[in-house]
């Protein structure tokens, strides 16, 4: 930990006010705190010396010692050359023991630091062991995930900002916003780190911090400056506070590259040799993180997002968000691994929907596209699962009726299987070739007649023959729907007592799009 001689002076200052403020800039190293000796030669210029002298007379010639710095029982703050004497009336004794003691906290503020990486601590403990040495509010957020730590026990810091974060354990996207694009924040991108004022929008001053790791931003620390302690002690705290922050983020990605590849790679082969058979699987799935029975689905998301800067930042996004996810790109798309609870197996749609949803909240000018396979249980079935939620990606593509429909752009393999079926027979007049023709005569009729026809039909059929059900929600009388599926079965000789012939007609209606919800 780079500790200089004000940060060591004003913290002495700050634990004694009435001995005053001094203006501090000397940024000399300092290594530690000792006793002027009586000969003032070979002295260390990385300590603080401590000396009992008094009066202008006594002061130790600057020239003579230019790197030396010394602590003197004065009646006012008085600076000469390099040499600085402040004022206190506590006695050498006393004095000698508050700097050991202040250059002791910022050890031991280094050694709880030096320990959080050491445990592969997360951001959030980082922040927790500062409480003693920052005093003003610090909020700690990726612009994916919004907010990643904040200062816990600041609950009456008068700041709307921080309050909404407290409340919401997230920044709004207004004031990720203003953080990124507010033009006194542009030279973020030159230095790394701005000041800025109070405003309209801001109750106090902020400084911001990028983190860099392997050269990319991963994160932006604000420091909310408060009346507290002079800011620009604060900010020499907080900097060395964000270089631990590049140590602890600099350690995340390393451990997510050494226990993550390993599962990924294995998945990424299984996707490229399809026919690798299941005894080897199970040997080579014991050195991943991965248990080869489970409840799995495949989710493909391609997205306007892997063509631009942001794909690193995008994947981040999705890892840290789809927690316990293997998260990976392959070849055009970002593919993952979802590990289904096994309590919602049956609804694993409206699950996956609600988890699913944040992504277009977040990234909301971004075409994202999701397309997703059946459940399956065992990895070994983890290429067929990626063939469905491929094969209804390309579906999709082709058609653009079926896209339309969904606006919500998650699609599940589960409502489209009959399409792939079909899809994959070379006969190119798939209508002509499958459907039974009374649906087709009445889709070339396209009268108002027989929309309706196919209309009451298509409802009868997926309520299970229930005409009171059907004429509730066509607002008709019941013995008017009878009357139309009795001529419906009169006119082309079809049973609708008989499931295949049920079956047909709902197979039809899948392969024609034709959908009366």
């Amino acid at each position: 930990m780079k500790l200089s001689l004000s940060m060591i002076i004003t913290r002495f200052l700050i634990s004694h006010p009435e001995n005053g403020f001094a203006n501090m800039h000397a940024t000399t190293p300092i290594n530690g705190v000792r006793l002027l000796p009586e000969t003032t030669k070979g002295l260390d210029p990385s300590y603080l010396y401590v000396t009992e002298l008094i009066g202008d007379n006594n002061i130790p010639d600057a020239s003579a010692l230019p790197t030396a710095y010394f602590c003197a029982t004065a009646d006012s703050i008085k600076v000469s050359g390099y040499s600085i004497l402040i004022p206190f009336k506590g006695g050498l004794a006393r004095g000698f023991n508050e700097f050991i003691g202040i250059y002791n906290d910022f050890r031991e503020w280094e050694r709880k630091l030096n320990t959080v990486i050491l445990k592969d601590g997360s951001v959030q403990d980082a922040i927790d062991v500062c409480a003693e040495m920052i005093k003003s509010p610090v909020l700690l957020y990726d612009p994916a995930l919004k907010l990643l730590a904040h200062t816990k026990g600041m609950d009456d810091f008068n700041d709307t900002l921080f309050q909404n974060a407290l409340k919401n354990g997230y920044l709004d996207l207004a004031s990720v916003q203003y953080f990124e694009k507010v033009h006194d924040f542009e030279q973020l991108k030159k230095s790394g780190f701005a000041i800025r004022s109070t405003d309209t929008v801001r109750e106090h001053s902020d400084y911001i911090r990028v983190i860099n790791v392997d050269g990319e931003p991963v994160a932006h620390a604000v420091l909310l400056f408060s009346d507290i302690q002079p800011h620009d002690y604060e900010q020499s705290v907080f900097e060395l506070f964000c270089e631990y922050l590049q140590h602890i983020f600099e350690n995340q990605r390393a451990n997510f590259l050494r226990d993550r590849s390993v599962a990924d790679y294995f998945l990424m082969d299984l996707l490229d040799n399809p026919d690798t058979p299941m005894d080897q699987i199970r040997d080579r799935i014991y050195y991943t993180d991965i248990d080869y029975e489970g409840c799995y689905c495949l989710i493909i998301i391609d997205s306007d997002i892997r063509r631009k800067s942001m794909e690193h930042f995008f994947l981040s996004y999705l890892r840290n968000t789809l927690v316990g996810c293997c998260v990976f790109p392959y070849k055009e798309s970002i593919l993952v691994l979802y590990n289904l609870p096994t309590s919602e197996i049956r609804t694993y749609k409206d699950y996956l929907n609600e988890q699913l949803v944040r992504f277009y909240k977040d990234f909301p000018r971004d075409d994202i596209k999701i397309y997703i396979s059946r459940p399956f249980r065992e990895i070994g079935d983890f290429y067929a699962s990626y063939r469905q939620a491929s094969n209804t990606r390309a579906l999709i593509s082709k058609n653009k009726s079926l896209a339309i429909e969904n606006e919500s752009k998650i699609y599940y393999f589960k409502d489209y299987w009959i399409y792939d079926l079909m899809s994959q027979n070379t006969i190119k007049e798939k209508l002509v070739f499958y459907c039974e023709p009374c649906i087709l005569e009445l889709m070339n009729t396209d009268s108002k007649k027989s929309r309706h026809q196919l209309e009451i039909l298509y409802n009868y059929l997926i309520n299970d023959r229930n005409a009171t059900e059907v004429s509730k929600k066509l607002n008709m009388h019941r013995n008017n729907v009878v009357y139309h599926i009795n001529n419906f079965e009169e006119k082309y000789s079809i049973d609708l007592n008989d499931p295949d012939s049920r079956l047909k007609l709902l197979l039809s209606f899948k392969l024609a799009n034709l959908r009366f919800d």
